[in-house]
């Protein structure tokens, strides 16, 4: 069986606003985050990204600017309910400029990476703000490893403007939503073998056919997630890699990349049709 996306993608300006009186606002849901799945044979990595606006943490003053202690922490329950693990990502972050401290379009952006048996997970996640010692549960997410069918953990979104010809590219985060923007995103969809009937890709609204879809097919890839001033860098080896010294596992995989998903497309919702030489949807 093919197991392909063949789903609606939410087209959305996201837009910010600022809370002056609570500089971390959960009201808003002012940090995005998606989850990105890599399904092995045994073993599946599990990806956390998240962008949090810099109006939303809170800064103390110091001789030399502005500072803010922070974490995000993942809670693992299993299918019975069980707390299996947690999982932590602490950081500092330094400014010398008061209004980057209260600017809704400059982010701090991280990502948590773990491995995952077969099975069905429960995350709740929360931002632990070491500058006050307050927890905020701000998210949840539902997790099922026991099929190979793709959902919206299955595809990331990523800047098509980076160096797309080297298989580089930047992370870019809007929750499971895809915004209607001047900037060309590439979506990365995580396949299976049999994605070679593909023979054509077409976005459409309720009604018509709008456009048809470039994209291209890496084989047997391994993806490298970095960050780097407050960017994520995706460097894509379309080459089989041999299992590090420390035995962390290489999840190798065929990958999409359907180029510039969101070009002249405006609000609204679309769905993406993924046919083979015969016009038939794969599924």
């Amino acid at each position: 069986m093919i197991f392909l996306l063949i789903a609606v993608l939410i087209f959305s300006q996201i837009i910010f606003s600022q809370n002056k009186e609570r500089p971390f606002s959960l009201e808003n849901n002012s940090i995005k985050s998606k989850l990105f799945l890599q399904k092995g044979d045994s073993l599946n990595k599990v990806i956390y990204f998240y962008k949090i606006p810099y109006s939303t943490i809170i800064f103390e003053k110091n001789v030399s600017g502005f500072k803010s202690k922070f974490d995000i922490e993942l809670e693992i329950k299993d299918s019975n309910q069980e707390v299996i693990f947690r999982k932590f990502d602490s950081h500092t972050i330094e400014l010398n400029n008061f209004e980057l401290t209260r600017s809704v379009k400059d982010f701090f952006t991280g990502f948590i990476e773990f491995f995952l048996p077969k099975d069905s997970f429960h995350i709740n996640i929360s931002f632990n703000d070491l500058t006050i010692n307050k927890r905020f549960y701000y998210d949840s997410k539902k997790i099922n490893l026991l099929d190979d069918k793709v959902d919206t953990n299955s595809w990331l979104l990523v800047n098509s403007n980076y160096k797309r010809n080297n298989y580089q590219f930047v992370v870019d985060i809007f929750g499971d939503a895809i915004p209607h923007s001047s900037i060309n995103y590439d979506l990365l969809l995580s396949s299976n073998n049999q994605i070679y009937d593909l023979q054509k890709i077409t976005i459409n609204d309720k009604d018509s056919l709008i456009s048809e879809l470039s994209f291209e097919i890496i084989k047997s890839a391994n993806l490298n997630f970095s960050s780097e001033k407050s960017q994520i860098k995706l460097d894509i080896k379309n080459q089989i890699h041999k299992q590090s010294e420390d035995k962390i596992p290489k999840i190798e995989k065929d990958y999409l990349i359907i180029k510039n998903i969101n070009q002249k497309l405006y609000e609204g919702d679309y769905s993406i049709k993924l046919l083979d030489s015969k016009d038939k949807l794969l599924n």
